[in-house]
C-alpha cells in the first residue's frame, strides 16, 4: 500500500528479533507487574482504580509476553507472501466490479492461506516449546508448561533424565501432528499457484485518506509492543536500583552499569563463547539447510524425468 513511514514500521517490526526472548519478557515485568508494573501504575493514578488493571502474573499475561515478542516472524513470511503475489486476479475482480475489501476475502487470503497457515503453526510450535515466558512469568504464578518442568526434572537431585525425555517426546508427537495437518491441508498446492507468461510488479494499493489512520494504528500498535519494552530496559540499565520512570528520578541516570560490564572478568570469554556458539551455529544451520535442499530437488528432479517431464 501507499501507507506513510513504512520503512519506520518495518524497522519497529525488526527489533523484537534482535532483543533477547529473556530480556523482552523482563521488561513486560517491568511494565505489567501488579506491584511495580509502569502501566498498571499508570492506570491506577489516571483512572483512580482501587488495583491493578493488569497482571502480568496469569496466563494471558505469558501469551502477551510472548505474542509480542513473535511479531517479526508472520510479518516476514507474511509480508514477503505478499510481495509476491501476482496482481492479474485483483485486477481481474476489479474489472469484474469486485471491491478492494470483496477482493481481499476471497482473493488476496485464499492465495495466502499457505504461508498463513505456515505461519501460524510454527508460532504454536514456538510457543509449546518456548521457555521464557513460562519460566520468567509461569513459575513465579505457579503456572507449569512441559518447558519448565523439564527444567526442573533436569534440576533435582538425582536428576530426571526419563521424565525429561517423556516430556520431550510429548512435545515431539505434538509437533508431528502439526506438520501433518499443515501437509494435508496443503497438499493440494496446485490450488494456490498462478501461472503466467510474463513477469509482474505488485500493485501498488491506493488508500487514499485512510493512510495516515493506517499508519498511525501500526505505529500505535507499535510503540506499545515494541517501544515500551525496549524504553523500560533501556531505563532500568542507566539506573543505580530500579525505579518507576519519571522526570524527577532521571537525575539519578548514570553509566556505572555499563562501566562495571567492561570490568568483568569473564567478559572476553563469555562475547568469544557468543560468537563461536552464533558461527557455529550458522555454519551448521546453513550447510545441513542446503543439503536438505538439493536432496529435495535432485529428487524432484528425477521424478519429473522420470513422468517424461511433467511436473
Amino acid at each position: 500500500t501507499n501507507v506513510p513511514l513504512k520503512t519506520a514500521i518495518y524497522f519497529l517490526v525488526l527489533i523484537p528479533f534482535l532483543l533477547p526472548g529473556i530480556l523482552a519478557t523482563i521488561s513486560w515485568i517491568f511494565l505489567l507487574s501488579p506491584t511495580i508494573g509502569l502501566l498498571n501504575q499508570i492506570c491506577v493514578a489516571v483512572f483512580g482504580l482501587t488495583e491493578p488493571p493488569f497482571n502480568i502474573y496469569s496466563f494471558f499475561g505469558m501469551a502477551w509476553a510472548f505474542g509480542v515478542d513473535h511479531i517479526t516472524l508472520p510479518f516476514l513470511l507474511m509480508a514477503s507472501a505478499f510481495r509476491s503475489m501476482d496482481p492479474t486476479l485483483e485486477e481481474a475482480a476489479s474489472i469484474s466490479g469486485t471491491g478492494p475489501l470483496r477482493g481481499f476475502f476471497h482473493i488476496n487470503l485464499k492465495m495466502m492461506f499457505p504461508s498463513i497457515f505456515a505461519a501460524g503453526l510454527l508460532l504454536f510450535i514456538r510457543g509449546i516449546e518456548t521457555f521464557e515466558a513460562p519460566a520468567v512469568i509461569g513459575l513465579p504464578a505457579g503456572i507449569r508448561v512441559f518447558s519448565t518442568e523439564i527444567f526442573l526434572a533436569l534440576r533435582k537431585a538425582p536428576t530426571n533424565y526419563n521424565l525429561a525425555g517423556t516430556y520431550a517426546v510429548a512435545y515431539l508427537a505434538i509437533t508431528l501432528i502439526g506438520v501433518f495437518l499443515y501437509l494435508r491441508v496443503t497438499r493440494g498446492t496446485d490450488r494456490f499457484a498462478m501461472i503466467t507468461g510474463k513477469a509482474y510488479r505488485p500493485r501498488l494499493i491506493d488508500l487514499r485518506g485512510w493512510r495516515y489512520a493506517i499508519a498511525a494504528l501500526a505505529l500505535s500498535i507499535l510503540a506499545v509492543a515494541v517501544i515500551l519494552p525496549l524504553a523500560i530496559v533501556v531505563w532500568t540499565s542507566v539506573m543505580p536500583f530500579y525505579t518507576t520512570p519519571s522526570l524527577g528520578m532521571l537525575g539519578l541516570a548514570t553509566f556505572d552499569n555499563y562501566l562495571a560490564l567492561f570490568e568483568l572478568e569473564e567478559l572476553g570469554r563469555v562475547l568469544r563463547h557468543l560468537l563461536l556458539i552464533g558461527r557455529g551455529g550458522l555454519v551448521v544451520a546453513v550447510r545441513h539447510g542446503r543439503l536438505v535442499v538439493g536432496l529435495g530437488d535432485g529428487a524432484r528432479h528425477e521424478r519429473i524425468v522420470r513422468d517424461g517431464g511433467h511436473a
